[in-house]
């Protein structure tokens, strides 16, 4: 192991890096196409700016798909000698939540409640 490697020893392999990753990406391009599924009533007159908003929501549901699916390939390719310090990775996140999926020590149910601000309808 090299100077990047966990002092302690703790390192966790690639590919169950990549698959908690490729599992992230697969939660959040459901939640994408949750949000357009909401979105808009049937029948009502859209302008072109929320048009092109809804067209980004979609090709923001399919390149999070494209990701998901291409990390799921690759992962189980990486030799399993690979390695890295996952906690040192995560440290730097604020979404607690994230941090254990990625780190692999929680396992969550896809959907589970995150750590979030709510906001009031109408203001922010």
């Amino acid at each position: 192991m090299d100077g990047h490697a966990a002092k302690d020893g703790a390192c966790t392999g690639l590919c169950d890096i990549l698959g908690a990753v490729g599992r992230e990406a697969s939660d959040l391009a459901r939640m994408a196409a949750g949000l357009q599924a909401a979105l808009p009533v049937p029948g009502t007159r859209l302008c072109a700016r929320t048009v092109e908003s809804l067209q980004s929501l979609d090709l923001l549901t399919q390149r999070l798909q494209g990701l998901a699916d291409f990390l799921d390939a690759l992962a189980p390719t990486l030799p399993p000698a690979w390695r890295a310090d996952v906690a040192a990775a995560v440290r730097g996140l604020t979404l607690s939540g994230l941090a254990r999926r990625l780190s692999g020590a929680g396992i969550e149910e896809p959907g589970a409640v995150e750590d979030c601000e709510l906001f009031e309808a109408g203001g922010v």
